[in-house]
């Protein structure tokens, strides 16, 4: 009971200071997560976003425990990242 009792204060908080515009950007938000989702569900593209994930991780990871040459390799294939992403995803933004 007493996390509700937070939650509607702090909505009470921030409710008052809202602007038109605030409102517009959360629900445009809203909108494009909402349907960016269900293009996954529906084409099955989870696996090649996990595997786009794996590979963030391992970037990550490789900077984090200063593996050089596989932060460099991975460095040079996230430059060329858009050019992936667009070659894997070809079919779903024609779809789209």
């Amino acid at each position: 009971m007493l996390i509700i009792q937070q939650v509607f204060d702090n909505l009470s908080f921030l409710v008052p200071q809202m602007r038109f515009q605030d409102l517009f950007d959360l629900g445009l938000v809203w909108l494009v997560v909402y349907r960016v989702l269900v293009l996954i569900k529906r084409t099955g593209t989870i696996q090649m976003l996990s595997g786009l994930g794996i590979l963030a991780i391992s970037y990550i990871l490789s900077i984090w425990f200063e593996f050089l040459p596989s932060t460099g390799s991975l460095k040079n294939s996230s430059s060329n990242l858009f050019v992936i992403v667009v070659i894997l995803f070809q079919a779903e933004i024609r779809r789209a």
